[in-house]
């Protein structure tokens, strides 16, 4: 397609605690001019953990990272791995003014792209599967260690202020070895590149 930037997000950020340094953030904003936008990876985790580590503790300081962003109205576009549907259900909550789409990997576990209503128009979306059975088979017997569904997802976006269309991708990498991310880091190449 013409004119279309890919932006593909390879990395998670991991938040366990909230963002201090809100001036470093407006400084880097400014300094991008008028026309950026901002795209986040951001891994969320299981909520199973108890204590500090328990979801609504986290989930305060991930609402304040996000505002944090763009003069308070959070990143363009995000997106988040390890949902469980309570907790899609409260960050979603947290977001108003951003469309969203979730896609289960099969056992509960959901990726979603949010992406903000007021600077991007929403033209397509999708997802690929990529299960065990989808893989080359190249790792061995590591292949059977992350049994898992990783989905891909996709969107593709318009920008209301340049015009410019934006294809978003998220996905969340397999986490026992070295050869599964690589080789699912070759499947979400070849998933960009048709």
């Amino acid at each position: 397609i013409l004119n279309t930037s890919i932006v593909a997000l390879l990395a998670s950020t991991l938040v366990s605690c909230g963002v201090e340094d809100h001036d470093h953030i407006g400084a880097q904003e400014q300094a991008a001019g008028t026309s950026y936008l901002i795209a986040m990876s951001l891994n969320v985790r299981i909520p199973e953990n108890s204590g500090e580590q328990a979801w609504s503790v986290r989930l305060p300081y991930l609402r304040d990272m996000l505002r944090a962003y763009d003069g308070g109205r959070g990143p363009h576009l995000i997106g988040v791995q390890e949902f469980r549907r309570e907790t899609f259900e409260d960050l979603a909550a947290q977001l108003p003014g951003y469309w969203y789409r979730w896609v289960d990997r099969g056992d509960g576990e959901r990726l979603a792209i949010f992406a903000r209503n007021d600077r991007l128009t929403i033209e397509s979306w999708d997802h690929r599967n990529v299960s065990n059975g989808a893989r080359d088979g190249s790792c061995g017997w590591f292949d059977a260690e992350d049994p898992n569904n990783r989905p891909i997802q996709m969107v593709r976006v318009r920008d209301k202020q340049s015009g410019r269309r934006l294809a978003f991708y998220n996905t969340h990498y397999p986490s026992k070895n070295s050869c599964e991310r690589h080789g699912m880091a070759n499947i979400f190449a070849d998933y960009i590149a048709q």
